[in-house]
Protein backbone atom coordinates (compact mmCIF):
# COMPACT_ATOMS: atom_id res chain seq x y z
CA UNK A 1 0.00 0.00 0.00
CA UNK A 2 3.07 2.26 -0.03
CA UNK A 3 2.10 4.21 -3.13
CA UNK A 4 -1.41 4.85 -1.78
CA UNK A 5 0.07 6.22 1.45
CA UNK A 6 2.42 8.53 -0.45
CA UNK A 7 -0.41 9.63 -2.76
CA UNK A 8 -2.26 10.86 0.33
CA UNK A 9 0.62 13.21 1.08
CA UNK A 10 2.20 11.15 3.84
CA UNK A 11 5.63 9.63 4.10
CA UNK A 12 6.24 6.03 5.10
CA UNK A 13 9.00 4.67 7.29
CA UNK A 14 9.20 0.88 7.35
CA UNK A 15 10.97 -0.98 10.13
CA UNK A 16 11.73 -4.57 9.28
CA UNK A 17 14.22 -7.35 9.87
CA UNK A 18 17.63 -6.96 8.29
CA UNK A 19 17.33 -8.22 4.70
CA UNK A 20 20.98 -9.30 4.91
CA UNK A 21 19.74 -12.26 6.98
CA UNK A 22 17.57 -13.56 4.12
CA UNK A 23 18.73 -16.74 2.35
CA UNK A 24 17.57 -15.21 -0.96
CA UNK A 25 16.55 -11.72 -2.08
CA UNK A 26 14.55 -10.10 -4.86
CA UNK A 27 15.04 -6.33 -4.76
CA UNK A 28 12.89 -5.60 -7.80
CA UNK A 29 9.92 -4.33 -5.82
CA UNK A 30 12.12 -2.23 -3.55
CA UNK A 31 13.33 -0.37 -6.62
CA UNK A 32 9.70 0.29 -7.52
CA UNK A 33 8.83 2.00 -4.23
CA UNK A 34 7.75 5.63 -4.52
CA UNK A 35 9.79 8.49 -3.12
CA UNK A 36 9.23 9.40 0.52
CA UNK A 37 9.46 5.77 1.59
CA UNK A 38 12.35 4.76 3.82
CA UNK A 39 13.22 1.24 4.96
CA UNK A 40 15.13 0.66 8.18
CA UNK A 41 16.62 -2.70 9.10
CA UNK A 42 16.57 -3.59 12.78
CA UNK A 43 19.54 -5.42 14.25
CA UNK A 44 18.94 -9.01 15.26
CA UNK A 45 19.40 -9.24 19.06
CA UNK A 46 22.44 -11.37 19.82
CA UNK A 47 20.96 -14.00 22.10
CA UNK A 48 22.53 -17.27 20.88
CA UNK A 49 21.27 -19.34 23.80
CA UNK A 50 17.65 -18.32 23.27
CA UNK A 51 17.36 -19.98 19.87
CA UNK A 52 19.56 -22.95 20.73
CA UNK A 53 16.82 -25.32 21.99
CA UNK A 54 14.68 -24.74 18.90
CA UNK A 55 17.68 -25.36 16.65
CA UNK A 56 18.49 -28.50 18.61
CA UNK A 57 14.88 -29.72 18.23
CA UNK A 58 14.97 -29.21 14.47
CA UNK A 59 18.36 -30.89 14.16
CA UNK A 60 17.16 -33.85 16.20
CA UNK A 61 14.05 -34.23 14.05
CA UNK A 62 16.11 -34.18 10.86
CA UNK A 63 18.31 -37.04 12.13
CA UNK A 64 15.44 -39.34 13.07
CA UNK A 65 14.92 -41.96 10.30
CA UNK A 66 11.53 -41.52 8.67
CA UNK A 67 9.71 -44.85 8.39
CA UNK A 68 6.73 -43.11 6.78
CA UNK A 69 6.07 -39.75 5.17
CA UNK A 70 6.01 -36.98 7.75
CA UNK A 71 2.49 -35.67 7.97
CA UNK A 72 2.92 -32.13 9.21
CA UNK A 73 5.26 -29.47 10.57
CA UNK A 74 2.47 -27.80 12.52
CA UNK A 75 -0.18 -29.05 14.92
CA UNK A 76 -3.82 -28.08 15.22
CA UNK A 77 -5.07 -26.76 18.56
CA UNK A 78 -7.10 -29.87 19.33
CA UNK A 79 -3.95 -31.99 18.95
CA UNK A 80 -2.12 -30.20 21.75
CA UNK A 81 -3.77 -32.34 24.44
CA UNK A 82 -2.60 -35.57 22.79
CA UNK A 83 1.09 -35.05 23.54
CA UNK A 84 3.20 -37.03 25.99
CA UNK A 85 4.33 -35.35 29.21
CA UNK A 86 7.85 -35.00 27.81
CA UNK A 87 6.53 -33.31 24.65
CA UNK A 88 4.36 -30.97 26.73
CA UNK A 89 7.34 -29.87 28.83
CA UNK A 90 9.78 -29.45 25.92
CA UNK A 91 7.32 -27.70 23.64
CA UNK A 92 6.05 -25.48 26.44
CA UNK A 93 9.60 -24.36 27.12
CA UNK A 94 10.25 -23.72 23.43
CA UNK A 95 7.00 -21.77 23.13
CA UNK A 96 8.15 -19.51 25.96
CA UNK A 97 11.53 -19.10 24.27
CA UNK A 98 9.82 -18.15 21.01
CA UNK A 99 8.15 -15.22 22.75
CA UNK A 100 11.40 -14.26 24.48
CA UNK A 101 13.19 -14.16 21.14
CA UNK A 102 10.43 -12.38 19.21
CA UNK A 103 9.91 -10.03 22.15
CA UNK A 104 13.55 -9.02 22.00
CA UNK A 105 13.13 -8.29 18.30
CA UNK A 106 10.03 -6.19 19.07
CA UNK A 107 11.97 -4.11 21.59
CA UNK A 108 14.77 -3.64 19.06
CA UNK A 109 12.24 -2.35 16.51
CA UNK A 110 10.75 0.00 19.09
CA UNK A 111 14.16 1.46 19.90
CA UNK A 112 14.78 2.25 16.22
CA UNK A 113 11.35 3.91 15.93
CA UNK A 114 11.88 6.03 19.02
CA UNK A 115 15.16 7.29 17.61
CA UNK A 116 13.42 8.22 14.34
CA UNK A 117 10.64 9.98 16.25
CA UNK A 118 13.12 12.49 17.65
CA UNK A 119 13.30 14.12 14.21
CA UNK A 120 10.10 12.97 12.50
CA UNK A 121 6.45 13.70 13.23
CA UNK A 122 4.36 10.55 12.71
CA UNK A 123 0.63 10.29 12.01
CA UNK A 124 0.31 6.74 13.35
CA UNK A 125 2.18 3.49 13.85
CA UNK A 126 0.89 0.46 11.96
CA UNK A 127 1.91 -3.13 12.66
CA UNK A 128 1.34 -6.05 10.33
CA UNK A 129 1.48 -9.63 11.53
CA UNK A 130 2.40 -12.42 11.47
CA UNK A 131 4.98 -12.32 12.89
CA UNK A 132 2.56 -11.16 15.55
CA UNK A 133 5.03 -9.68 18.01
CA UNK A 134 5.25 -6.83 15.50
CA UNK A 135 2.04 -5.71 17.25
CA UNK A 136 3.88 -5.56 20.56
CA UNK A 137 6.60 -3.44 18.95
CA UNK A 138 3.97 -1.04 17.61
CA UNK A 139 2.21 -0.92 20.98
CA UNK A 140 5.44 0.10 22.67
CA UNK A 141 6.04 2.78 20.04
CA UNK A 142 2.51 4.22 20.14
CA UNK A 143 2.50 4.29 23.96
CA UNK A 144 5.83 6.09 24.15
CA UNK A 145 5.24 8.63 21.35
CA UNK A 146 1.51 9.15 21.98
CA UNK A 147 0.24 8.44 18.46
CA UNK A 148 -2.62 6.17 17.26
CA UNK A 149 -1.90 2.44 17.16
CA UNK A 150 -3.20 0.56 14.12
CA UNK A 151 -3.09 -3.26 14.17
CA UNK A 152 -3.24 -5.11 10.86
CA UNK A 153 -3.93 -8.83 11.36
CA UNK A 154 -3.16 -10.59 8.08
CA UNK A 155 -3.83 -13.83 9.99
CA UNK A 156 -5.51 -14.24 13.39
CA UNK A 157 -3.20 -14.40 16.41
CA UNK A 158 -4.65 -16.18 19.44
CA UNK A 159 -7.39 -17.62 17.22
CA UNK A 160 -5.03 -19.23 14.74
CA UNK A 161 -5.76 -22.86 14.09
CA UNK A 162 -2.20 -24.23 13.91
CA UNK A 163 1.15 -23.59 15.53
CA UNK A 164 4.67 -24.76 14.71
CA UNK A 165 5.29 -28.33 15.84
CA UNK A 166 8.34 -27.65 17.99
CA UNK A 167 6.46 -25.05 20.07
CA UNK A 168 2.95 -26.53 19.84
CA UNK A 169 1.85 -25.90 23.40
CA UNK A 170 -0.91 -24.15 25.35
CA UNK A 171 1.94 -21.95 26.58
CA UNK A 172 2.18 -20.42 23.10
CA UNK A 173 -1.51 -19.53 23.10
CA UNK A 174 -1.27 -18.17 26.67
CA UNK A 175 1.31 -15.62 25.57
CA UNK A 176 -0.61 -14.94 22.35
CA UNK A 177 -3.66 -13.91 24.37
CA UNK A 178 -1.58 -11.88 26.83
CA UNK A 179 0.09 -9.74 24.15
CA UNK A 180 -2.98 -9.65 21.93
CA UNK A 181 -5.17 -8.25 24.74
CA UNK A 182 -2.61 -5.56 25.53
CA UNK A 183 -2.36 -4.49 21.89
CA UNK A 184 -6.13 -4.50 21.32
CA UNK A 185 -6.72 -2.46 24.47
CA UNK A 186 -4.47 0.35 23.24
CA UNK A 187 -5.35 0.19 19.54
CA UNK A 188 -7.29 2.93 17.76
CA UNK A 189 -7.90 0.80 14.65
CA UNK A 190 -7.93 -2.98 14.25
CA UNK A 191 -7.86 -4.23 10.66
CA UNK A 192 -8.75 -7.86 10.01
CA UNK A 193 -8.06 -9.49 6.65
CA UNK A 194 -11.49 -11.11 6.19
CA UNK A 195 -15.04 -10.65 7.46
CA UNK A 196 -15.05 -14.09 9.17
CA UNK A 197 -11.85 -13.17 11.01
CA UNK A 198 -13.34 -9.81 12.01
CA UNK A 199 -16.50 -11.47 13.32
CA UNK A 200 -14.49 -14.06 15.26
CA UNK A 201 -12.35 -11.36 16.88
CA UNK A 202 -15.40 -9.32 17.91
CA UNK A 203 -17.04 -12.44 19.34
CA UNK A 204 -13.96 -12.99 21.50
CA UNK A 205 -13.38 -9.31 22.34
CA UNK A 206 -16.75 -7.47 22.10
CA UNK A 207 -15.15 -4.28 23.34
CA UNK A 208 -13.21 -3.83 20.05
CA UNK A 209 -16.32 -3.84 17.83
CA UNK A 210 -16.34 -0.11 17.08
CA UNK A 211 -12.68 0.08 16.13
CA UNK A 212 -12.46 -3.10 14.03
CA UNK A 213 -12.76 -3.07 10.24
CA UNK A 214 -12.11 -5.51 7.43
CA UNK A 215 -9.25 -4.59 5.11
CA UNK A 216 -8.58 -7.38 2.66
CA UNK A 217 -5.60 -8.02 0.49
CA UNK A 218 -6.21 -6.71 -3.00
CA UNK A 219 -5.09 -6.68 -6.59
CA UNK A 220 -2.30 -4.33 -7.57
CA UNK A 221 -2.37 -2.37 -10.81
CA UNK A 222 1.16 -3.08 -12.02
CA UNK A 223 1.49 -4.05 -15.68
CA UNK A 224 1.32 -7.77 -16.39
CA UNK A 225 3.49 -9.52 -18.96
CA UNK A 226 1.96 -10.57 -22.25
CA UNK A 227 2.63 -14.22 -22.97
CA UNK A 228 1.76 -16.46 -25.90
CA UNK A 229 0.03 -19.44 -24.28
CA UNK A 230 0.17 -21.94 -27.10
CA UNK A 231 -2.16 -24.90 -27.52
CA UNK A 232 -1.32 -26.83 -24.33
CA UNK A 233 -3.73 -26.63 -21.40
CA UNK A 234 -1.46 -25.86 -18.47
CA UNK A 235 -2.50 -25.77 -14.82
CA UNK A 236 0.02 -23.73 -12.85
CA UNK A 237 0.76 -23.09 -9.17
CA UNK A 238 3.28 -20.76 -7.52
CA UNK A 239 4.10 -20.93 -3.82
CA UNK A 240 4.56 -23.66 -1.24
CA UNK A 241 3.07 -27.12 -0.84
CA UNK A 242 3.08 -27.74 2.90
CA UNK A 243 0.99 -28.56 5.97
CA UNK A 244 -2.51 -29.08 4.56
CA UNK A 245 -2.05 -28.09 0.91
CA UNK A 246 -2.47 -31.62 -0.34
CA UNK A 247 -2.20 -31.88 -4.16
CA UNK A 248 -3.28 -35.53 -4.35
CA UNK A 249 -7.00 -35.03 -4.97
CA UNK A 250 -6.56 -32.54 -7.80
CA UNK A 251 -3.96 -34.82 -9.43
CA UNK A 252 -6.34 -37.75 -9.04
CA UNK A 253 -9.15 -35.78 -10.66
CA UNK A 254 -6.90 -34.62 -13.51
CA UNK A 255 -5.80 -38.20 -14.13
CA UNK A 256 -9.45 -39.14 -14.66
CA UNK A 257 -9.74 -36.40 -17.29
CA UNK A 258 -6.54 -37.54 -18.99
CA UNK A 259 -7.81 -41.12 -19.21
CA UNK A 260 -11.33 -40.17 -20.29
CA UNK A 261 -10.19 -37.81 -23.04
CA UNK A 262 -7.02 -39.68 -23.99
CA UNK A 263 -4.77 -36.67 -23.40
CA UNK A 264 -0.98 -36.59 -23.68
CA UNK A 265 1.56 -34.41 -21.81
CA UNK A 266 1.81 -32.27 -24.93
CA UNK A 267 -1.87 -31.41 -24.61
CA UNK A 268 -2.27 -31.16 -20.84
CA UNK A 269 -0.15 -30.84 -17.71
CA UNK A 270 0.72 -29.26 -14.37
CA UNK A 271 3.60 -26.84 -13.75
CA UNK A 272 4.49 -25.76 -10.20
CA UNK A 273 7.22 -23.44 -8.92
CA UNK A 274 8.39 -22.63 -5.41
CA UNK A 275 8.69 -25.02 -2.50
CA UNK A 276 6.91 -27.76 -4.43
CA UNK A 277 9.31 -30.69 -4.79
CA UNK A 278 7.62 -32.79 -2.12
CA UNK A 279 4.60 -33.06 0.12
CA UNK A 280 4.58 -34.82 3.51
CA UNK A 281 8.07 -36.11 2.82
CA UNK A 282 7.15 -37.70 -0.53
CA UNK A 283 8.47 -36.36 -3.86
CA UNK A 284 5.73 -34.78 -5.95
CA UNK A 285 6.89 -36.86 -8.92
CA UNK A 286 6.13 -40.00 -6.90
CA UNK A 287 2.69 -38.70 -5.92
CA UNK A 288 1.97 -37.86 -9.56
CA UNK A 289 3.00 -41.33 -10.68
CA UNK A 290 0.86 -42.98 -8.01
CA UNK A 291 -2.15 -40.92 -9.08
CA UNK A 292 -1.68 -41.80 -12.75
CA UNK A 293 -0.04 -38.59 -14.02
CA UNK A 294 3.52 -39.74 -14.64
CA UNK A 295 5.05 -37.29 -17.11
CA UNK A 296 2.27 -34.72 -16.71
CA UNK A 297 3.75 -32.80 -13.73
CA UNK A 298 6.75 -30.44 -13.82
CA UNK A 299 8.28 -28.53 -10.88
CA UNK A 300 10.76 -25.71 -10.55
CA UNK A 301 12.34 -23.48 -7.88
CA UNK A 302 11.31 -20.04 -6.67
CA UNK A 303 11.72 -17.29 -9.23
CA UNK A 304 12.14 -13.52 -8.88
CA UNK A 305 8.81 -11.73 -8.97
CA UNK A 306 9.08 -10.58 -12.58
CA UNK A 307 9.75 -14.15 -13.71
CA UNK A 308 6.98 -15.51 -11.49
CA UNK A 309 4.49 -13.12 -13.12
CA UNK A 310 5.67 -14.33 -16.53
CA UNK A 311 5.09 -17.91 -15.37
CA UNK A 312 1.57 -17.20 -14.10
CA UNK A 313 0.66 -15.26 -17.22
CA UNK A 314 1.24 -18.38 -19.30
CA UNK A 315 -1.31 -20.51 -17.44
CA UNK A 316 -4.60 -21.77 -18.84
CA UNK A 317 -5.75 -22.46 -15.28
CA UNK A 318 -4.31 -21.29 -11.95
CA UNK A 319 -4.56 -23.58 -8.94
CA UNK A 320 -5.02 -22.67 -5.28
CA UNK A 321 -4.49 -25.67 -3.02
CA UNK A 322 -6.56 -26.14 0.15
CA UNK A 323 -5.83 -24.72 3.58
CA UNK A 324 -7.73 -25.46 6.76
CA UNK A 325 -7.29 -21.94 8.12
CA UNK A 326 -10.81 -20.93 7.14
CA UNK A 327 -10.57 -17.40 8.56
CA UNK A 328 -7.80 -16.44 6.12
CA UNK A 329 -7.58 -16.01 2.34
CA UNK A 330 -4.38 -17.03 0.52
CA UNK A 331 -2.80 -13.85 -0.85
CA UNK A 332 -2.22 -15.63 -4.16
CA UNK A 333 -5.98 -15.51 -4.82
CA UNK A 334 -5.76 -11.76 -5.44
CA UNK A 335 -2.64 -12.24 -7.56
CA UNK A 336 -4.24 -14.98 -9.63
CA UNK A 337 -7.41 -12.96 -10.16
CA UNK A 338 -5.65 -10.52 -12.49
CA UNK A 339 -4.63 -13.10 -15.08
CA UNK A 340 -6.72 -14.31 -18.02
CA UNK A 341 -6.82 -17.84 -16.64
CA UNK A 342 -9.52 -19.97 -15.09
CA UNK A 343 -9.17 -20.27 -11.31
CA UNK A 344 -9.52 -23.63 -9.58
CA UNK A 345 -9.72 -22.86 -5.87
CA UNK A 346 -9.91 -25.75 -3.42
CA UNK A 347 -11.71 -24.37 -0.37
CA UNK A 348 -14.60 -25.22 1.93
CA UNK A 349 -17.85 -23.38 1.17
CA UNK A 350 -17.87 -21.83 4.67
CA UNK A 351 -14.34 -20.46 4.31
CA UNK A 352 -13.40 -16.81 3.86
CA UNK A 353 -11.89 -17.75 0.51
CA UNK A 354 -15.16 -19.16 -0.82
CA UNK A 355 -17.09 -16.16 0.49
CA UNK A 356 -14.88 -13.57 -1.20
CA UNK A 357 -15.08 -15.38 -4.55
CA UNK A 358 -18.85 -15.78 -4.45
CA UNK A 359 -20.40 -14.30 -7.57
CA UNK A 360 -17.21 -14.56 -9.65
CA UNK A 361 -16.30 -17.00 -12.41
CA UNK A 362 -13.78 -18.79 -10.18
CA UNK A 363 -14.39 -22.51 -9.67
CA UNK A 364 -14.43 -22.99 -5.88
CA UNK A 365 -14.59 -26.67 -4.97
CA UNK A 366 -14.40 -28.56 -1.66
CA UNK A 367 -10.87 -30.03 -1.39
CA UNK A 368 -12.08 -33.63 -1.09
CA UNK A 369 -14.71 -33.50 -3.86
CA UNK A 370 -12.83 -35.44 -6.54
CA UNK A 371 -15.92 -35.80 -8.72
CA UNK A 372 -16.56 -32.06 -8.90
CA UNK A 373 -12.88 -31.25 -9.42
CA UNK A 374 -12.88 -33.76 -12.29
CA UNK A 375 -15.94 -32.07 -13.78
CA UNK A 376 -14.39 -28.60 -13.54
CA UNK A 377 -11.05 -29.60 -15.07
CA UNK A 378 -12.76 -31.48 -17.90
CA UNK A 379 -15.16 -28.62 -18.65
CA UNK A 380 -12.42 -25.99 -18.70
CA UNK A 381 -10.17 -28.16 -20.86
CA UNK A 382 -12.96 -28.68 -23.37
CA UNK A 383 -13.62 -24.91 -23.46
CA UNK A 384 -9.93 -24.35 -24.11
CA UNK A 385 -9.90 -26.98 -26.86
CA UNK A 386 -12.80 -25.16 -28.54
CA UNK A 387 -10.75 -21.97 -28.59
CA UNK A 388 -12.43 -20.26 -25.62
CA UNK A 389 -10.26 -18.30 -23.18
CA UNK A 390 -10.82 -17.10 -19.62
CA UNK A 391 -11.55 -13.54 -18.52
CA UNK A 392 -9.70 -12.29 -15.41
CA UNK A 393 -11.81 -12.76 -12.29
CA UNK A 394 -10.83 -9.27 -11.14
CA UNK A 395 -11.62 -7.57 -14.46
CA UNK A 396 -14.52 -5.62 -12.93
CA UNK A 397 -12.25 -4.00 -10.32
CA UNK A 398 -13.98 -5.52 -7.29
CA UNK A 399 -10.67 -6.66 -5.77
CA UNK A 400 -8.55 -3.59 -6.54
CA UNK A 401 -6.23 -2.74 -3.68
CA UNK A 402 -6.96 0.97 -4.03
CA UNK A 403 -10.40 0.44 -2.43
CA UNK A 404 -8.93 -1.43 0.53
CA UNK A 405 -6.17 1.16 0.95
CA UNK A 406 -8.72 3.99 1.00
CA UNK A 407 -10.76 2.25 3.68
CA UNK A 408 -7.73 1.83 5.94
CA UNK A 409 -6.18 5.24 5.32
CA UNK A 410 -9.49 7.05 5.79
CA UNK A 411 -9.87 5.43 9.20
CA UNK A 412 -6.26 6.25 10.16
CA UNK A 413 -6.81 9.86 9.13
CA UNK A 414 -9.96 10.05 11.25
CA UNK A 415 -8.28 8.77 14.41
CA UNK A 416 -5.19 10.92 13.79
CA UNK A 417 -7.46 13.98 13.74
CA UNK A 418 -9.21 12.82 16.88
CA UNK A 419 -12.57 12.15 15.21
Amino acid sequence: MAKHIVARGWGLDVITRDPATLPARDDGRLRGLPENVRVFAIPQPKRPLVGAPARAWKAMKSRVPQTAPRLTVELRREELQKQSLKQQVVRGYLAWLDYVESGALAKSAARVALQLAKNTKYVAVVSSGPPHMAHEAARLIAHKIGIPLVLDFRDPWSMQERVGEYMASPVWFHFAEKYEKAALHEASVVAMNTDPAKNALIAKYPEVRDKTITVRNGCDDEALPRVEKGDRFTIRFAGEIYIDRDPRVVLRAAARVVRKLGLTPRQFGFELIGLVEEFQGMPLSTIAREEGLDGFVETGPYRPRAEALQFLAGASMLLSLPQDSHLAIPAKIFEYARFDAWLLVLARPESATAQVLEGTDADVVAPDDVDRITSVVRRRYQQFARGERATPVAADGRFDRVHQAKKLLDRIEQVAKGK
